[in-house]
């Protein structure tokens, strides 16, 4: 009987030398490990060897064509999840290939200071990388669908444990994290899209923004100029004013504009569902809102206190004439008094020639010629003189 390596018994076809299970053993064993040698064996022994080698050969053959075989079934497979992949890869490489050409268009336009207004090549771009980047997600979303499928067929080719199914497990995971990736850039052309029209506003904000920072300093000229009058100054000061309280207007007409623009978009986002409460994004465009808010209450009150800057100049310069009106009102009354000296006038009232050749009273009396409230000439205050003083000496 023959004693195979499996411990089992069997009909062999051939009589041979019988020969012990424990010596059969040793020779399997070292027929197994290729260190046999025949020359020292005896003529049953070496009958055993040359059946259990014929038999060993096919049995390694049989293994060897199941080893071929499954490695064959794990090639198809893996080519399947290879084919899978390099057909979606190539359309998420040809939709990136568009977004990377809009991208490089929108660079030129910007490198040569082209229009990128709503209506503009640059926004239309925008849209167009918006949309592939949509369709790359989707790509990747549908690859990564197809993939779990075909990877759980696999699994029992391949085996739960294998080096195969591993790397299809992470080749998986790699297209769901593109797919998050390319919705992360979908959404931040969302934003650029988004903000294009903010920019516009934004714009028109810093073009009033520019102005008012051209009066503010036009103002310290104003002040510190002393080629002006104070008339033409209170002018100047009054018409700068007056300017940057109507850019201030403008400015928060503008600024309230782009305000109510944030906050309808979030309304809308938060409405669709898009945007949740507790989320970052929220809390971030909230507080964007909150500080706009706070620089339209800001430019009130900038607004009122350029006003009372206002009427302080208008009442700056009316107490100014007043102080001199008041100052040659004293220097009338002086002058009177002086008048009232017996030595400068006639016994009929008429003026003497002291008084005309007094020094301190022909200066009083071109002080007052010089009063532009009054206007006064010298004739006109020389008869005035006379008939005040005509009172007093009778």
């Amino acid at each position: 009987m023959l004693v195979t390596d499996k411990g089992k018994k069997g009909k062999s076809k051939k009589k041979v030398a019988a020969i012990s299970k424990k010596k059969a053993n040793k020779l399997i064993k070292k027929i197994k490990n290729g260190t046999i040698d025949i020359s020292v064996l005896n003529k049953g022994e070496k009958e055993f060897v040359s059946q259990y080698e014929e038999y060993y050969k096919k049995y390694l053959d049989i293994k060897q064509s199941q080893v071929e075989y499954q490695q064959k079934q794990i090639d198809i497979e893996q080519d399947k999840l290879d084919a899978i992949s390099e057909y979606y890869e190539t359309i998420a490489d040809l939709s990136s290939s568009y977004v990377d050409l809009y991208s490089s268009a929108n660079e030129v336009i910007e490198a040569r200071g082209g229009s990128e207004g709503l209506n503009s090549t640059h926004y239309k771009n925008l849209v167009n990388q918006k949309n592939y980047q949509s369709s790359i997600a989707s790509t990747y979303g549908e690859e990564a669908k197809k993939y779990k499928s075909e990877m759980n067929k696999a699994k029992k080719i391949f085996g739960a444990n294998s080096n195969e199914y591993k790397q299809a497990e992470a080749a998986y995971n790699g297209m769901l994290q593109k797919q998050n990736e390319a919705i992360v850039s979908y959404e931040e052309l969302n934003k650029q899209l988004r903000e294009a029209g903010y920019n516009l506003k934004q714009w028109a904000i810093d073009k009033f923004q520019r102005s008012l920072d051209r009066l503010s300093s036009y103002m310290d000229l104003i002040t510190s100029d002393k080629s002006l009058t104070g008339k033409q100054r209170d002018k100047a000061k009054l018409d700068n004013l007056n300017g940057q309280i109507a850019n201030n207007k403008e400015l928060f007409n503008a600024k309230k504009k782009l305000r109510d623009s944030k906050q309808s978009d979030l309304m809308a986002d938060i409405k669709s569902g898009k945007v949740k409460i507790d989320s970052t994004q929220y809390n971030e465009r909230i507080a964007e809102i909150a500080s706009m808010n706070s620089e339209l209450s800001d430019i009130g009150v900038t607004i009122n206190s350029l006003v009372d800057s206002m009427n302080q100049v208008v009442f700056d310069a009316f107490d100014s004439a007043q102080d001199k009106i008041d100052q040659r009102v004293s220097n009338l009354e002086y002058l009177l008094d002086m008048i009232g000296d017996a030595d400068l006038v006639s016994d009929d009232g008429e003026i003497t020639d002291s008084l005309f050749q007094s020094p301190l009273l022909s200066f009083q009396i071109v002080v007052l010629t010089e009063i532009p409230y009054l206007n006064i000439t010298a004739k006109v205050l020389l008869h005035l003189l006379n008939q005040l003083l005509l009172p007093r000496i009778l």
